[in-house]
């Protein structure tokens, strides 16, 4: 598989340090681009897709790591591997916030950098093979999961299914418990009676609905509620830890 990689660190030595280490794994032939500056790599990050991974510093002059990543979540870009490179592991919690794929503390190392390539792109592979086939009045549609933010059922038909991306919603004639099963073994997660939401795309629970990445507020159920924390908590901490 071909990747491609952005290092975004205004110290030199941590940039040759990162490009060292992607040089010596051997399981995908990786393009690196190179930003000392994270308005540069701003400018050049016009559309989803402009890279696959991200190494990010978090302290960097002008815009720092984090406010550079909720930049790119917003184009929206959600299918980027994010990787904030510190010194400090206090940012870890901030970095929840724009689903973070890893914190790699500095200085780099090659066996824990190892690991988090080898996680993307394992997760890159499964990506990849995995679809959804969704049917409407307009034909059928392979859909990757993780673009998914919520499924609910149609207000105006009460009968079918809508499936809500980015920028678009596909109606099906369908039920959720069709897809019930394989959503939920994709990290979905039900909210609200007939409403399931990716935890991907999940930002904030707060006291009577959840708040989505695309800002979209959903009803949240007290029924719900304590798995619905108790299952974020253990996604964000996974997401973030699962490379050591």
């Amino acid at each position: 598989m071909r990747l491609k990689v952005a290092i975004c660190d205004d110290e030199l030595s941590d940039v040759q340090a990162v490009e060292k280490c992607l040089s010596k794994y051997d399981k995908a032939e990786i393009i690196i681009s190179v930003f000392s500056d994270a308005r540069n790599l701003k400018a050049s990050y016009d559309h989803a897709g402009t890279f696959d991974v991200l190494f990010l510093d978090v302290e960097m002059p002008g815009i720092d790591g984090l406010s550079l990543a909720k930049y790119i979540r917003m184009i929206p870009d959600y299918n980027v591997k994010i990787v904030f490179i510190s010194y400090y592991p206090s940012y870890m919690q901030d970095s929840f916030d724009v689903q973070a794929h890893h914190f790699l503390e500095k200085p780099i190392s090659q066996e824990r950098l190892n690991k988090i390539m080898d996680q993307i792109l394992h997760e890159k592979n499964s990506r990849a093979e995995h679809k959804l086939l969704i049917s409407s009045n307009i034909g059928d549609h392979l859909i990757n999961p993780t673009d998914l933010y919520y499924v609910d059922v149609d207000k105006s038909s009460h009968r079918d299914v809508c499936f809500h991306l980015s920028n678009s919603v596909i109606v099906s004639h369908t039920s959720i418990k069709a897809f019930e099963k394989e959503l939920m073994s994709c990290g979905f997660i039900y909210v609200y009676r007939s409403i399931l939401v990716n935890l991907k795309h999940l930002h904030t629970i707060e006291k009577e609905c959840v708040l989505l990445d695309n800002n979209e507020r959903l009803p949240l159920s007290r029924r719900y509620e304590h798995e619905i924390r108790q299952k974020y908590i253990n996604y964000s901490i996974n997401t973030l830890n699962s490379a050591d």
